[in-house]
């Protein structure tokens, strides 16, 4: 194989990280200092190489990316991505935006993603094939005055019907190991719907607590983010430590940042995940 050069190889550091990138999210990230013809032409070689894959089917007509065989082979991995849904391709661009947004406040460095959990979700029941159970698009580790915590995060941009949101909701009340199951929508309506179907399903004595946030504040102003209960709001970073990267801080609502980052092993983080999410789930 022709030598990559160090900026191809971040290229596909960042393809197996988040799964899904955007042409615009390439630029930002890798090519910001070259002229957009110079971009595609690089990113076209890798394509022919196999490296990537370009993937159609957003809403603007751009193009998404993802690892292709031998760009995963490239790094070592067993897993690339090769098919994208065309359904939720938008969604997982967004998803991907998330996380970046996330990242510049120190949250996101241990996310699991979706085909990980699945993969795990799998192993743990596949003697057991009719065992259901719920897969968030992401679990994300935060280090709380409590200890490190988990969160099950969810990027819902259309919403379903409600008998579907209450299947859910008895699934994610019998994951007592999670802090939270964090809806991030796109119009506040859409959060008070979910906080009013959750409240129907049957209590448990430990439960996780369902909480909201509107995408557009989590996208432009990740240290600000306010996290909306059944009870009222607060600002996410009085309760989860975040690290002051990229944010900018409100002079009015500042607050010392977290001082170290979140410090979680694979090992643990897996057993974690695994007693989260692959539980099997009562009927």
């Amino acid at each position: 194989m022709k030598t990559l050069m160090p900026r191809d190889k971040k290229l596909l550091a960042l393809m197996e990280r988040y799964q899904v990138l955007s042409t615009n999210q390439i630029r930002r990230l890798i090519f910001s200092d070259l002229a957009p013809t110079n971009m595609f032409r690089r990113l076209r070689l890798l394509e022919k190489r196999n490296l990537i894959r370009r993937n159609v089917g957003m809403r603007d007509h751009s193009y998404a990316w993802c690892l292709a065989a031998e760009g995963a082979s490239a790094l070592g991995t067993n897993a690339p991505r090769i098919f994208l849904n065309r359904n939720t391709i938008d969604h997982d661009v967004t998803l991907t935006n998330v996380r970046l947004a996330l990242e510049t406040v120190g949250l996101g460095e241990k996310w699991v993603d979706e085909m990980r959990l699945r993969r795990l979700a799998f192993t743990r029941v596949r003697n057991n094939p009719n065992d259901m159970v719920v897969i968030p698009d992401g679990i994300l580790p935060v280090a709380t005055k409590d200890g490190i915590r988990t969160i099950a995060v969810e990027l819902e941009l259309n919403s379903k019907n409600r008998r579907r949101y209450r299947e859910i909701f008895k699934k994610y009340r019998k994951m007592d190991t999670l802090m939270w199951v964090w809806y991030i929508v796109p119009t506040p309506s859409l959060g008070k719907l979910l906080l009013e179907e959750w409240s129907k399903i049957e209590q448990w004595t430990v439960d996780p607590e369902p909480v909201w946030s509107t995408l557009t504040q989590v996208l432009n102003d990740p240290w600000n983010i306010e996290i909306h209960t059944a009870d009222g709001k607060f600002y996410m970073r009085k309760f989860v430590k975040m690290k002051e990267l990229e944010a900018k801080k409100s002079p009015s609502l500042s607050q010392k940042p977290a001082q170290n980052p979140l410090n979680l092993g694979v090992h643990h983080l897996d057993h974690g995940v695994i007693r989260e999410i692959g539980k099997k789930s009562a009927a």
